[in-house]
């Protein structure tokens, strides 16, 4: 498998990358871990720069990058560490900022025509549900 990312990519670039790959390929019942699976090393990089993901600005100018970390975790046996991260980092902002992220995790599912399975964007736990899809074949 061919690497994409080295140490210095930025977690911009990653996102970038990671919607190029997700243009027009999902949808339907297609599943993110189904279009992408990158190499191990690559998954890392995303997740040590995802895990520090910490305030409102951030969660909002990555959430694809996030979303996508997130449901890898899943195969790498790290999704507790990326719930327990969220959880903590939303857990401390003001509550109009944590529905702004859930709005902005729902706005991308939809831009990037990811497989919600249905589910009513209401909680973490329902983004959370949708994560675990992403997987399940």
């Amino acid at each position: 498998m061919n690497r994409m990312w080295n140490e210095d990519t930025s977690l911009e670039r990653m996102q970038r990358d990671i919607g190029n790959i997700f243009y027009n390929q999902l949808g339907g019942e297609t599943l993110m871990c189904d279009v992408f699976k990158p190499d191990p090393q690559d998954y890392e990089l995303l997740y040590q720069k995802a895990i520090l993901i910490s305030n409102t600005e951030l969660f909002m100018k990555y959430p694809l990058a996030l979303i996508t970390a997130w449901a890898l975790s899943f195969k790498y046996g790290k999704s507790s560490d990326i719930i327990q991260v969220m959880r903590k980092t939303m857990g401390t902002m003001p509550q109009h900022h944590a529905r702004f992220i859930l709005d902005f995790f729902t706005t991308t599912f939809y831009d990037f025509n990811i497989y919600t399975g249905g589910i009513n964007i209401k909680t973490l736990k329902d983004i959370r549900k949708i994560i675990e899809l992403q997987h399940e074949r």
